[in-house]
């Protein structure tokens, strides 16, 4: 019988030596079984650990997918806009030469409603 349970014992039962070499057995069981439990409670504890660190892992790799998604987005996002920009200044300096053409006079109607109800459809 380890000391420990010995300590235990003696100080749940208050006996002598005599009586715990008797209770011996049982105070062993009694120990075992409290080793039992806690290793099944970090048995349980691991397993829950692996099982999330599972779905960290598979989470991590949804966010991967869609961070590059919205990086492509953004690329696009931003050559389009780049276009607009460059529409929006060739026709200004298209307009500085013939200040009377209706084409591009239609054109700044078309694009500046579009700006309006689209560009800034969040600052209404």
């Amino acid at each position: 019988m380890s000391r420990e349970v010995y300590d235990l014992y003696k100080r749940t039962y208050k006996c002598d030596e005599r009586e715990s070499i008797r209770f011996a057995p049982m105070i062993s069981k009694i120990y075992l079984d409290s080793v039992k439990k806690q290793r099944d409670q970090y048995k349980s504890e691991r397993d829950t650990l692996i099982d999330d660190l599972a779905w960290y892992k598979a989470k991590v790799e949804r966010l991967e997918h869609e961070n590059k998604r919205l990086k492509r987005l953004t690329h696009k996002l931003t050559t389009h806009r780049t276009m607009w920009d460059q529409l929006k200044d060739w026709r200004r300096d298209m307009l500085e030469v013939d200040k009377n053409d209706t084409q591009l006079i239609g054109l700044g109607l078309v694009m500046d409603e579009l700006e309006h109800n689209w560009l800034y459809k969040e600052r209404d």
